[in-house]
């Protein structure tokens, strides 16, 4: 075989390679599993070069004292009033509603808020007693209310500790935006732990406590870790990365 064949060998079998490979990343980018990463990469240009920061890729955590998540609360039919049953299912699901998250925001740790959802929690269990809801039921209603608020409370607050490591392990750009995260971070972690106090959660988030979230997020936090670098590796592998 002449050099001119070989060379024309040679470009056919790169050829065929890089066809086959632009063919294998499509199918390679639908087999990429969805998962948020704890960093994104940003360009910067720093001497004439582009290079890449990783950056902790924060959800910032947005905490009210009622819950985003509530269930379904029920509610009668059909209540009994001076011995006829009427039926005033909008209205009973409307004030039933209303009570449990103004229930809930009685236990605000804004003290003036607290304040005013307990008068209205207060009208509107009188006004509940009047449609026929019984004692019972307001107290079932005050329960299921007071457990949705912990289980949000616990969720937001192992969201801000993680939010709390990342920031620690990645940084977060210049100083002045540094500090202000965690200043942030450190004013929701205030206000959660004074809001589980008027939960009924008193020294729930002890030092120990604190202590065991925070190493549960450092270990969420070294998975994602883990998958980027899995991510990237099979990246390279295709040539997507150079």
């Amino acid at each position: 075989m002449t050099g001119s064949a070989n060379l024309n060998f040679e470009a056919h079998q790169v050829k065929a390679l890089k066809d086959q490979r632009a063919l294998k990343q499509p199918e390679m980018a639908k087999e990429l599993p969805k998962t948020q990463s704890a960093i994104q990469w940003v360009a910067v240009s720093q001497n004439g070069k582009i290079k890449l920061e990783a950056k902790p890729n924060i959800t910032e955590v947005d905490f009210t004292t009622v819950t985003t998540n509530e269930e379904t609360i029920g509610r009668p039919e059909t209540i009994s009033l001076l011995g006829y049953k009427v039926n005033i299912r909008s209205k009973v699901d409307f004030f039933l509603q209303a009570y449990s998250k103004n229930y809930q925001l009685a236990r605000s740790h804004n003290l003036m808020v607290a304040r005013f959802a307990e008068f209205k929690v207060a009208f509107l269990g009188y006004l509940l007693s009047l449609l026929g809801l019984s004692s019972k039921e307001l107290l079932d209603l005050q329960k299921k209310a007071l457990s949705s608020s912990i289980k949000e409370n616990k969720i937001l607050f192992n969201e801000n500790e993680y939010n709390a490591e990342l920031l620690a392990i990645v940084g977060g750009g210049g100083n002045k935006k540094l500090k202000a995260q965690k200043r942030a971070i450190a004013e929701i972690r205030k206000q959660l732990v004074l809001h589980a106090e008027r939960l009924g959660l008193e020294n729930y988030y002890s030092k120990e406590k604190v202590t065991e979230i925070q190493l549960e997020q450092c270990r969420k936090i070294y998975e994602k870790f883990c998958e980027e670098k899995l991510n990237l590796e099979y990246l390279r592998a295709f040539g997507v990365l150079n």
